[in-house]
C-alpha cells in the first residue's frame, strides 16, 4: 500500500535527525517523555530544550480494519522551569484503501510540583487545529485537557495516573467525553524499563473504550528513547490489538 509506505518513509525521515543531531550529555536531568504510554508524565522539559517525540503504530478494529499512522509528531520546548510548549504536527493515517493527513495541535503544560516531591504532577492545556484533510478532521477547534500525576514506589517501581476531558466536534456536532488512565512502571536496568497501563475513554452517550497496553523502553543515549509497545481492547469499541514503536529525542 503506497499510503503505508509513505508513514514508513515520513517516520524514518524523522527519527534519522533524531539519533544523529542528540548528543549525550551526562550533565542534564534524566530523559523522561510523554510516550509511548497514554498517560502523559507530570514533569515538563527542562528550560530551553527542544523535545522531539514520535512514533508508528498500527491497529485492527473488529478483526477486519488495518490503521496505520504516524510519525506521531509531539514537540515539546521548556519555555520556564516548570512551563513548556506543545506542538503536535499532523499524523499521516492509511485504513483500508483510503489515507490522508490528521489535525495538528497546539498546547502547554505546567508543572505543578517539583522532582524533589513525592508526586510529580502538572496539568496540560490542548488545542486541536482542523489543518487535516475533511476524511480525519474534526472541522473545528477542540479543547481538551489533563491532570497527571506520578510517584516512585521505590527504586525499580513506580505508578502514574491521568484524568482526561474533551470537548471533540464531529459533523458540526460537539460531545463532551472524558478519560482516565492507570500505569506502573518497572525499571529493568539503569537504561532500561517497561509498563503495564489500563487506559479508559468515556464519551457522553455510548460504550467507553477500555484497552489494556504494555511496552519497554531503552535510553540509547542521555538525551535519546527508543520504544516498543502493543495492547488490546478490553471493550469492543476500542482497537482489537494494536503495536508500535517509536522515538524521543532531547536537544
Amino acid at each position: 500500500m503506497t499510503a503505508v509506505r509513505l508513514l514508513v518513509i515520513s517516520t524514518a525521515l524523522l527519527f534519522l535527525p533524531l539519533l544523529v543531531s542528540a548528543q549525550d550529555r551526562s550533565e542534564r536531568p534524566p530523559l523522561i517523555t510523554d510516550r509511548p504510554d497514554f498517560t502523559e508524565s507530570g514533569i515538563s522539559v527542562p528550560r530551553g530544550s527542544v523535545q522531539i517525540e514520535g512514533g508508528l503504530t498500527w491497529e485492527r478494529f473488529k478483526g477486519e480494519l488495518d490503521t496505520v499512522s504516524g510519525p506521531e509528531t509531539l514537540v515539546r520546548y521548556g519555555i520556564g522551569e516548570r512551563l513548556e510548549l506543545r506542538v503536535g504536527l499532523p499524523n499521516l493515517i492509511a485504513n483500508g484503501d483510503a489515507s490522508g493527513a490528521g489535525d495538528s495541535s497546539l498546547g502547554a503544560k505546567l508543572e505543578f510540583g517539583s522532582r524533589d516531591d513525592a508526586w510529580d504532577l502538572a496539568g496540560i492545556l490542548t488545542v486541536s487545529i482542523p489543518t487535516g484533510d475533511k476524511a480525519y478532521s474534526s472541522d473545528g477547534i477542540d479543547p481538551s485537557m489533563i491532570i497527571a500525576a506520578g510517584i516512585d514506589l521505590s527504586e525499580s517501581w513506580s505508578f502514574g495516573t491521568q484524568i482526561s476531558a474533551g470537548y471533540p466536534s464531529e459533523r458540526d456536532q460537539r460531545a463532551f467525553e472524558w478519560g482516565g488512565t492507570l500505569v506502573l512502571g518497572r525499571s529493568l536496568t539503569d537504561r532500561s524499563g517497561a509498563f503495564f497501563e489500563i487506559a479508559a475513554v468515556v464519551p457522553e452517550t455510548g460504550t467507553a473504550a477500555i484497552s489494556f497496553h504494555t511496552g519497554f523502553v531503552v535510553l540509547l543515549s542521555t538525551d535519546v528513547q527508543f520504544d516498543v509497545h502493543g495492547g488490546t481492547g478490553l471493550s469492543d469499541t476500542a482497537p482489537d490489538v494494536f503495536i508500535g514503536a517509536g522515538l524521543a529525542a532531547r536537544f
